[in-house]
């Protein structure tokens, strides 16, 4: 079916570019799927650790890792050999591990949720053939669904998304987070999927991802009451405990990303993603700070009305896991200028989301309750 499409639509190509009336070809991006595309969680030990999905190539099938907080894809061997194609691989630094690859073009065909496979493109992508240290896997690959590169791209190499040219990208939980569900480069189906869109921002030192400001973010006990909260404030970035206020870091952002699990990571965003050092921005909370039950991190949408984003109750995740406690003042370097809060999917797949496109720049994400 995928070769009938592919063969129908050269045909209408050829017979638009016979027609004489003086117009440009139609873009090959203009046939992006956008039907629903199937994913699984990967659970290790009772916990959701990150959602996979299934693509064909090389003449076999391949689980391959769907991550918001990168932007490449990656696609190693089962066995994640270091037999690589070509003298000098060149590398890419993720926050749990290291890709070297060689640059490769291929069809990127997807499983979609009747598990049929569907290509994306009725051209090749820009992908890396590799093998991964320090990695989580496997599986021993990587979809990057990121977008808004503003730093140095590898070379030879293209974001997915540049390459793709989504309107949309949205991110379906049906029967919750611990269960099968889909993603589609089109809207939610939610009627109410287009209420209090969240703007998104430049991912400054970043260099690339999903960023929007948050006014604050709020930890609570298991009483619900406030026990902290970090305070966006036209002046910087404060934390504020009862009876205390102290000024940390000149501004913050919140980055989106299906890739990381855990309820909520910082990092120092003077440091780029794209750079070696992203394992050395990781700001972990002091041992002896205050555990929090849940997290609310609270946005202004397009027209400045509050939007409160929860992450649920996160006390699974509290046993000897340093995370799930309270940031405080010294954990923070003096004179931070940015600090991020990654929103990993254990907080974003709490909702359905989606994220919405102009002329290739993600703009807004929306986040809908089932």
């Amino acid at each position: 079916m995928n070769k009938l499409r592919i063969l129908i639509l050269v045909i209408f190509t050829f017979f638009c570019w016979g027609c004489g009336d003086g117009s440009d070809p139609v873009d090959p991006t203009d046939w992006l799927f956008t039907g629903p595309i199937a994913f699984e969680p990967n659970i290790s030990e009772g916990l959701t650790m990150d959602i996979q999905m299934e693509v064909f190539a090389d003449n076999e099938e391949r689980s391959v890792l769907i991550d918001t907080g990168s932007i490449y894809y990656f696609l190693g061997s089962e066995d994640n050999s270091q037999d690589l194609p070509c003298p000098s691989p060149e590398h890419y630094t993720y926050g749990g591990g290291i890709a070297f690859f060689c640059p490769e073009e291929m069809l990127l065909e997807v499983k979609d949720i009747q598990g049929s496979y569907e290509t994306l493109l009725p051209e090749k992508i820009k992908m890396g053939r590799s093998y991964f240290i320090e990695w989580p896997g496997p599986p021993y690959a990587i979809i990057g669904l990121s977008a808004n590169l503003i730093g140095k791209n590898k070379e030879d190499m293209l974001p997915v998304i540049r390459q793709l040219q989504p309107d949309y990208l949205s991110f379906s939980f049906p029967d919750g987070l611990l269960n099968p569900g889909f993603f589609q480069f089109d809207r939610l189906e939610a009627d109410d999927a287009g209420i209090q869109r969240i703007p998104l921002v430049s991912p400054d030192t970043l260099d690339y991802g999903y960023t929007a400001k948050p006014a604050r973010i709020e930890y609570y006990d298991d009483e619900q009451q406030v026990v902290a909260a970090i305070i966006n404030t036209g002046d910087g970035v404060y934390i504020e405990t009862e009876g205390t206020s102290e000024r940390i870091a000149d501004d913050l952002v919140s980055f989106f990303d299906t890739g990381t699990t855990l309820p909520i990571v910082i990092i120092d965003g003077d440091i780029s993603l794209l750079s070696d050092r992203v394992p050395e921005s990781m700001i972990l909370p002091e041992d002896d700070a205050p555990l929090y039950d849940e997290i609310v991190a609270v946005f202004e949408d397009e027209y400045g009305f509050e939007f409160r984003l929860r992450s649920g109750n996160v006390s699974v995740w509290q046993p000897e896991n340093p995370w799930a406690r309270v940031l405080t003042k010294p954990p923070v370097p003096d004179g931070a200028k940015l600090l991020v809060y990654i929103l990993g999917l254990n907080f974003i797949g709490q909702y359905n989301f989606q994220f919405d496109f102009s002329d290739g720049k993600a703009t807004h994400v929306t986040f809908v309750k089932r």
